[in-house]
């Protein structure tokens, strides 16, 4: 896979956990770029023949990314960080996804979490959501019904370059900027969402904050007023782009962006009410008048009204079943990192 598949791994002030992490990339046999913004430069253990190793301390975390995406030859790319291990299973049956696949722009799996020595599974109904509409503004509204990023997706390269030459300038918080690389990815082409084991990530205390923001919490974006000028240069690059790139005409293209970040705010209710959907009953509240609307839209628009999933493969064993090979990597994992892998 050398030739088809680049690792983009980032990392700051995290140089302990590199050489666990980089023996094990290094035995996938692909490309792998390590850009390494901590003050002092890491000085390996081991000799590795697959990993380039780019020091840029100081260095703004986006022009790091771009410096990474101009080296990248290979036509797929995965961003990866210091603390988290891929399945090399999931990379190769990703790959011959996306090849088989043209009209895909990425494909991710279950990501699961060491959390104080305990393997967890967070979203285990994500699978149940797919961004598979032909109409790239429709992938928005299906995407965000229940949303989780894309970002650690393995994605190809040219859509990857393309969102980071366009990203706004307007945009520093780094919820903004995570959020912006899901809308223009998925704007781009669809993405898949499979049931089989992708990757752990363990839970290490953040470094520092990546971008010189504060990192908002999703209630303070939505509702906070300073953010409003991020999140409205957000949305016009992303309306600008359907109305460029995919010729739909502006007013449906900020109908849909408008319409998917109110989807965004619904994701951010009590879980209580997260899956509540109005059906006969008149709106009482503010909120139950942004669901009612909601589901006009997705009358409107030809989508079914959000249901709750049921309640199939959501567990660990579930999805390590879906791939024997990937449950033999994902063993091997939880011993590098010292978790039970029971």
């Amino acid at each position: 896979m050398k030739n088809e598949i680049t690792l983009i791994l980032l990392t700051l002030n995290r140089h302990h956990l590199l050489d666990n992490i980089l023996s094990f990339l290094d035995e996938f046999e692909v490309k792998i770029i390590v850009m390494d913004a901590t003050e002092s430069k890491f000085i390996p253990q081991f000799d590795f023949k697959n990993i380039e190793y780019y020091h840029a301390p100081g260095v703004h975390p986006l022009a790091r990314f771009r410096e990474a995406t101009k080296r990248t030859q290979t036509p797929y790319t995965m961003v990866t960080a210091d603390d988290i291990y891929p399945s090399l299973s999931f990379l190769k049956k990703s790959l011959a996804f996306l090849e088989s696949n043209p009209d895909y722009a990425a494909i991710q799996g279950k990501v699961f979490f060491n959390s104080n020595g305990k393997i967890v599974l967070r979203r285990p109904e994500a699978h149940f959501f797919q961004a598979d509409a032909d109409c790239p503004a429709t992938r928005l509204l299906q995407f965000f019904t229940y949303y989780h990023p894309v970002f650690y997706s393995l994605q190809r390269t040219e859509c990857l370059q393309f969102a980071l030459d366009r990203f706004p300038e307007g945009v520093v918080d780094y919820n903004f900027c995570e959020l912006y690389f899901a809308l223009i990815l998925i704007a781009q082409g669809k993405v898949a969402t499979v049931n089989s084991f992708h990757q752990v990530i363990c839970d290490e205390p953040k470094s520092t904050k990546n971008f010189k923001s504060v990192l908002a919490t999703s209630k303070n974006l939505v509702r906070k007023n300073k953010y409003y000028p991020e999140l409205a240069t957000l949305k016009n690059d992303i309306v600008n782009y359907l109305v460029e790139e995919k010729g739909i005409s502006t007013t449906k293209a900020t109908f849909y962006v408008d319409n998917t970040m109110r989807i965004m705010m619904l994701s951010i209710l009590p879980k209580k009410n997260k899956w509540y959907w109005m059906r006969d009953r008149p709106p009482k509240t503010f909120m139950d008048r942004i669901r009612f609307e909601l589901n006009a839209l997705f009358r409107r628009v030809g989508l079914p009204i959000p249901k709750p999933p049921k309640p199939r493969k959501t567990s660990i064993q579930d999805v390590l079943a879906e791939d024997p090979t990937a449950a033999e990597d994902y063993k091997r994992i939880c011993k590098l990192i010292g978790c039970s892998h029971q």
